[in-house]
């Protein structure tokens, strides 16, 4: 298709302009055709269909990854407290009703108090985890020391994280629990 525009005459000097046909640039191209968008559209949803699994186990990994990170670190508070107060605290575990929490440890009655502020009160695990620990009360002492535990965080996909308080250092580490 040519264009039709308005050039002056060098030939005649009366002001008078001709039309002149341009040639147009591939007009009728400048689109994409329906099967393109429809075989780009299908490509994009099979990409998408494929990672939605993937994505749902990295969140869930996430997930046990933060609950465990949380747990050791009221852990670690709990040990900077004894050594800092010179008074023994503990986390007290309860197993069924997936929760934690700090507690005051009384040595002359040899019996536990909550804490009185924002980390005395109990922290929940989600109804699809499971706490699986040998005791359940992990003791710190103002030496640094610890009565030491593993305890092991299950989702109900079967991921595992593990916290390990060390009993001769008390340092308290998330670790990748290990199959049985």
């Amino acid at each position: 298709m040519m264009l039709l525009t308005g050039k002056k005459n060098p030939k005649r000097n009366k002001g008078f302009t001709r039309p002149v046909l341009k040639p147009r640039p591939n007009s009728l191209r400048t689109g994409f055709t329906l099967i393109e968008l429809i075989l780009t559209t299908t490509i994009l949803l099979v990409i998408a269909a494929l990672s939605v699994p993937i994505f749902k186990n990295t969140y869930s990994s996430l997930i046990i990854n933060l609950k465990a990170q949380d747990m050791a670190g009221l852990m670690n508070l709990a040990r900077e407290r004894a050594i800092m107060t010179r008074m023994p605290y503990a986390v007290k575990i309860n197993a069924d009703e997936n929760s934690y929490r700090m507690m005051a440890l009384d040595t002359k009655k040899d019996k536990l108090s909550p804490v009185r502020d924002r980390w005395g009160k109990s922290f929940f695990i989600p109804a699809n985890f499971k706490i699986q620990s040998g005791g359940n009360t992990v003791k710190f002492f103002p030496d640094g020391t610890s009565s030491g535990a593993d305890i092991v965080l299950t989702d109900d996909k079967g991921a595992q994280k593990q916290v390990h308080i060390s009993e001769k250092t008390g340092e308290i580490n998330t670790v990748e629990a290990q199959k049985k």
